[in-house]
């Protein structure tokens, strides 16, 4: 009996296993492969997300003979140039701690129909009636999201947006696009302007075309999160695990949108060990990894993952691995270099408003070198100088973390509050609240004003469905320290 002629699809190439063609499903060009080195992406595409061992490729390849293992390096070189990788992000084939090899992108199989303009040239990644340049637009678009650069994901957007005019039916673009707008969002982006009715919109739009799509459920859970509909969310994210076991972005959105937020960190932080023991080397991966840990109180292992991160490239002026870097120097007392990390992540607005100071003083305080009272005189005055709106959620995340430090919880709580007002204007409560779990922020989370804060977010209906925060207890609409 002939096997079913499948084709596959991974973040901007399309390989046809028939005739052994390799495409770029950006621009269709036609990538030069030599056969054994179409043999060896082959078996790495049918095996994605696999760890295999050298000597499982070395059997695989060359069947039979006795071969040194230097051929095998040669090839992947070979195959990881032809690929485009970079060398300080493994996107394709990544090493796993001298193990072997794994091939990181989600691989998607398409029907054998589509054989015919695979030997033509053409990019057609779905059906016959899926529509070439919408396809083109929507790879061209996961190209631009797959990267460390926010205006590159702000690039991906109109992209999107053209791939779903021009097929309606494509429930990745829908769902991608929604995944977009949110990061963007929390980073306060200029292109995230009401993006959240567009994000949900396009969430639920991606399920009902393709149900059984786990990155429909992975782009709903996301807003799901962010609008305060904890259980929804969980129940999305658990979807997209079933659905798609092996590919990485469930369990590190469900952690990073969702597990921080309500204080499940142990699951965090078993997520992430997961993740990184069998996917090793994934920039994003190491990066939450580091706040998982502190916010869990692992500092040695936090540092770890940053310094994973930061050797694979990762950007310090992105959140949150310039936050994470500061309250690790913060713990070890070494408070210029706290200062030092954060610098590089304030646009020229807050730099210009004074925030290095009023940082300054704030560590000074917490050092006890200066007066906690003056200091609280001094960031109230800060806060009601600047512009809300040009204060991105990762600097609010710091000056709540500030009052808390300094003893102001007054300040904390107006703050907390003013936060939420602006979120409930658009419909949720906000994106990855880890640093409410900080064991920094205990105060405030003792305080009997935070069971108000919980309950605005929408939390104990979580916990009572899934469970209290770690080392903690809702009782009487307080949340109470074990």
């Amino acid at each position: 009996m002939q096997n079913k002629h499948v084709i596959y699809e991974f973040e901007g190439f399309r390989l046809d296993p028939r005739s052994q063609i390799l495409l770029s499903s950006v621009d269709g060009h036609r990538l030069p492969l030599k056969p054994k080195e179409f043999d060896a992406l082959l078996f790495f595409v049918q095996h994605a997300g696999e760890l295999l061992t050298k000597e499982t490729l070395l059997a695989a390849l060359w069947p039979g003979q006795v071969v040194e293992e230097n051929n095998l390096n040669q090839y992947v070189t070979a195959l990881r140039k032809l690929l485009g990788e970079d060398k300080s992000a493994r996107r394709f084939i990544m090493n796993v701690r001298a193990k072997g090899y794994r091939f990181v992108p989600h691989v998607q199989r398409l029907p054998g129909e589509a054989d015919a303009s695979a030997a033509s040239g053409s990019t057609a990644a779905r059906a016959p009636a899926g529509n070439l340049v919408a396809w083109q637009c929507y790879q061209q678009a996961v190209h631009r999201q797959n990267t460390d650069q926010p205006e590159r994901w702000a690039e991906a957007i109109p992209l999107f947006e053209k791939a779903v005019r021009l097929d309606p039916t494509l429930a990745s673009a829908y769902a991608f696009v929604a995944l977009s707008r949110l990061r963007l969002h929390m980073l306060d982006h200029p292109s995230a302007v009401d993006a959240i009715d567009k994000a949900r919109e396009e969430a639920r739009k991606a399920v009902e075309l393709r149900p059984g799509g786990a990155d429909g459920h992975v782009a709903l859970g996301t807003i799901n999160a962010t609008s305060g509909r904890w259980i929804e969310a969980e129940l999305n994210y658990l979807s997209a695990r079933e659905l798609d076991p092996e590919w990485v972005m469930p369990p590190s959105m469900h952690s990073a949108y969702l597990l921080l937020s309500v204080g499940h960190l142990q699951r965090a932080i078993e997520a992430g060990r997961h993740l990184l023991r069998d996917l090793g080397g994934l920039t994003s991966l190491a990066t939450m990894h580091s706040a998982v840990c502190l916010i869990a109180g692992h500092d040695e292992e936090a540092s770890e993952a940053c310094d994973m991160a930061l050797a694979m490239g990762a950007e310090l002026t992105i959140s949150p691995l310039a936050d994470v870097i500061s309250m690790l120097a913060r713990r070890r007392q070494r408070f210029d270099e706290a200062v030092a990390a954060l610098i590089p992540t304030m646009s020229v607005y807050l730099l210009e408003a004074g925030t290095v100071p009023v940082m300054q003083q704030v560590f000074a305080a917490i050092a006890g070198e200066a007066s906690p009272e003056q200091t609280e005189k001094a960031l109230d005055a800060w806060v009601a100088k600047v512009d809300f709106d040009r204060v991105p959620q990762s600097m609010r995340r710091q000056i709540l973390l500030w009052y808390t430090q300094i003893g102001a919880l007054d300040g904390a709580f107006a703050l907390m509050n003013r936060s939420l007002d602006r979120y409930a204007r658009q419909g949720i409560v906000g994106t990855t609240w880890g640093c409410l779990w900080l064991n920094e922020m205990a105060p405030f989370r003792l305080d009997p004003r935070f069971g108000e804060v919980a309950r605005r977010m929408h939390l104990p209906d979580y916990w009572a469905a899934f469970g209290p925060p770690d080392g903690h207890v809702w009782q009487g609409n307080n949340l109470i320290g074990l």
